[in-house]
């Protein structure tokens, strides 16, 4: 089940510096509609749904398609934050939240909720280091404008030296097409992706960008939602 991140927005930010903060000042503008933290209890109406705590304390939206069919997408308990923005004239919710990791664990998850021509809900999820407050979510930006981006970031531990505490960051970036969402590899902005930092947790040594290592291959995910590729547009489940 997911979880939330707090509204302090760099209580959790990765020191991880492969993009400029010029990169990441191109933001996508985002429209608060709920702050879980301040009141946890709130009920949201929107345009296409509605959400509120359950008995558990559980974040429910729910909405009827076309059809009149009921859905229903389960959140977390922690989910602390609630923003839409109108792309590529495609409404596009945002929730986030904290999964509760510790140490070098992801802390954050993203969950983009849209709707399709029967105004059936398709999600696109992510577990990674983002960083949201008040004003949105700092990973999505629109490098090339083209469109919405959302960069995630992973953890992927090595343990290649017995006394220390290695592995790399990686980078890769996300573009929301229509309803979907895609892993767009390749350069976009100033950067090519995906990006690769190597750590060694070890006294006077500074992460690196590196070139993709031979085993890198196996690190990385695909979270792109469109069916036809093979994604999922429904499950959030880690």
């Amino acid at each position: 089940m997911l979880a939330a991140l707090l509204f302090i927005g760099k209580a959790f930010s990765l020191a991880t510096h492969v993009i400029p903060d010029a990169e990441l000042a191109k933001r996508v503008r985002l429209t608060r509609l709920a702050d879980f933290v301040k009141s946890p209890d709130a009920h949201v109406r929107t345009a296409d749904f509605e959400a509120s705590r359950d008995e558990d304390s559980l974040l429910v939206a729910r909405g009827r398609d076309r059809a009149g069919k009921l859905w229903e997408l389960h959140l977390s308990a922690a989910s602390h934050g609630l923003w839409v923005t109108a792309a590529e004239r495609t409404r596009t919710y945002f929730f986030a939240g904290y999964t509760g990791g510790a140490g070098m664990a992801p802390p954050a998850w993203i969950v983009a909720l849209s709707f399709d021509s029967q105004r059936r809900p398709v999600t696109f999820c992510v577990r990674g280091y983002e960083n949201y407050g008040n004003t949105g979510i700092e990973e999505l930006v629109n490098l090339d404008g083209t469109g919405p981006e959302l960069i995630v970031r992973e953890w992927v531990e090595t343990d290649a030296l017995p006394d220390a505490r290695s592995g790399y960051y990686v980078t890769t970036l996300y573009q929301q097409r229509g309803i979907y969402w895609y892993r767009v590899d390749g350069r976009h902005g100033v950067k090519t992706y995906p990006l690769f930092e190597r750590w060694i947790i070890l006294p006077g040594r500074q992460p690196q960008e590196v070139p993709a290592p031979p085993e890198s291959r196996g690190w990385l995910h695909n979270y792109g939602n469109d069916p036809s590729l093979g994604g999922s547009s429904w499950n959030c489940e880690f």
